[in-house]
């Protein structure tokens, strides 16, 4: 994950409502040591600042990408294989391990697909479906 990009719970949160509670959002900050750059630290717009998991060998997840695509991106010729939503609006989210399969960025947050699945995130409508 990259420094800016706006977060929320993820699949393996165990953390209680130290983000703040449930469908609280976050922003993810530059470690603050060389020493604590393992995981990921978040600055909740609560207030609080705390590091969290992000994969690693045992593919754990604390954390989960917010839609914070360009205002007005639309993929209008990309329908989500999950949903009834026709031309994804906001991120879309390609599944790299199945054939054609896209999500719209509420399906992916609510993991309607296999989460295990490696996934682009897609911001702008300039890539092909």
């Amino acid at each position: 994950m990259f420094v800016g990009v706006r977060v929320v719970r993820g699949p393996d949160w165990k953390w209680g409502d130290q983000d703040g509670g449930r469908g609280s959002v976050g922003t993810v900050v530059p470690a603050e040591s060389a020493e604590s750059a393992k995981g990921v630290w978040v600055r909740w717009d609560a207030g609080r600042k705390a590091n969290y998991r992000a994969g690693g060998e045992k593919g754990t997840y604390d954390l989960r990408i917010y839609d914070n695509a360009q205002q007005g991106v639309k993929h209008p010729n990309v329908n989500c294989d999950c949903c009834p939503e026709e031309g994804i609006l906001g991120l879309r989210w390609k599944c790299l391990e199945c054939h054609d399969f896209d999500l719209c960025h509420s399906c992916y947050n609510e993991g309607k697909h296999d989460l295990g699945h490696r996934f682009t995130r897609i911001e702008t409508n300039s890539v092909p479906g």
